[in-house]
């Protein structure tokens, strides 16, 4: 980690106390810390997540609600030059509009709700229907079942009397 990200982070934190026109250097020092890979693996265990949350709790507090930190940095890698920001007077809300003008969201896909009661009874009819098809089947291996039986006694008493009729031609 280099030693000017940490004199970054101080004085990140110095123009934080202070107020005023600064929120223009906390974004470009923030970028600029997490550009910082050796940063974030050093401080936050390469958790950039965690790093980004507790930027915006030390640094970022005053616009906590109205802005996350990720969109901060994105609104000041838009407009990375000062005159930009000191054009709409540092104005968050004008930064911010400006950017979400230039830069919209994607679109969020619409979502439908599935209709649950009639998934419940299509599933209930094919249960319905493989309970059946089981059943029958069940009826079908039991009559199987019994029919090899009888075979297997009939070839049992098929055997014995072929051995009865072998003993009767060779004993005359």
């Amino acid at each position: 980690m280099a030693t000017t990200t940490k004199a970054k982070v101080l004085e990140l934190q110095r123009l934080f106390l202070s107020g005023g026109k600064n929120i223009f250097r906390r974004c470009q020092l923030a970028s600029e810390c997490f550009e910082d890979a050796d940063f974030i693996d050093t401080e936050w265990g390469g958790k950039e997540d965690a790093a980004r949350a507790s930027f915006e709790n030390l640094y970022f507090s005053d616009v906590a609600g109205f802005v996350t930190i990720d969109r901060l940095i994105s609104i000041y890698r838009a407009y990375p030059n000062e005159s930009t920001w000191e054009s709409h007077h540092y104005r968050l809300p004008d930064m911010l509009a400006m950017f979400l003008e230039e830069h919209p969201p994607e679109a969020k896909q619409t979502h439908e709700r599935p209709a649950w009661k009639a998934r419940a009874r299509e599933a209930e009819e094919q249960l319905g229907n493989v309970e059946a098809q089981l059943s029958a089947k069940d009826r079908k291996i039991a009559e199987l079942t019994a029919a090899n039986e009888e075979l297997t006694r009939k070839v049992y008493r098929l055997e014995a009397k072929l051995e009865t009729l072998t003993a009767t031609e060779c004993a005359a």
